[in-house]
């Protein structure tokens, strides 16, 4: 390994983990829907749908960014 590899390895490294928190809240603002619009779900139960894409999935991933986003908008800017 060179000694070049070596110094730029924790950079690459200090900027992913930077780099990743930023994505995470980024694709959360960008798939979040707070419309308000009712779609009805597989089970044909209606709900009002908090995500434009990734139903379930979304809400698992996300879930810890919708509970902030619930403290800091109220329930009104986060239906559910």
């Amino acid at each position: 390994m060179s000694n070049k590899t070596c110094r730029t390895a924790p950079l690459l490294i200090a900027i992913t983990l930077l780099v990743l928190p930023m994505l995470y809240v980024a694709s959360y603002a960008a798939l979040v829907d707070t419309s308000g619009k009712w779609v009805m779900g597989d089970d044909g139960i209606c709900y009002v749908r908090q995500y434009r894409y990734g139903g379930k999935a979304a809400e698992v991933v996300y879930w810890p960014l919708r509970q902030i986003d619930r403290q800091l908008r109220g329930e009104a800017g986060s239906h559910s």
